[in-house]
């Protein structure tokens, strides 16, 4: 998997794009996707609970997919 070098430009474009204050809880600690609503907090919480998988000997992961943490055991 390559990894994608992105200048500080660049960074606050996609914070633009997908990232928008909550109209009805205003402060950055409430920020949320855009698209979706989510608050960020959330998705990043959620988002812990996964890691990239890269184990090709696992039945349950090939390649670069995202896993449930059990299945590295």
């Amino acid at each position: 998997m390559e990894m994608v070098h992105r200048t500080e430009q660049d960074k606050s474009d996609l914070i633009a794009r997908y990232i928008e204050q909550d109209p009805h809880r205003p402060g950055r600690y409430n920020a949320r996707l855009t698209s979706y609503g989510v608050a960020v907090w959330a998705f990043a919480a959620h988002a812990q609970s996964y890691s990239v998988c890269s184990d090709r000997e696992s039945p349950k992961c090939t390649g670069y997919v995202l896993c449930m943490p059990e299945h590295h055991r």
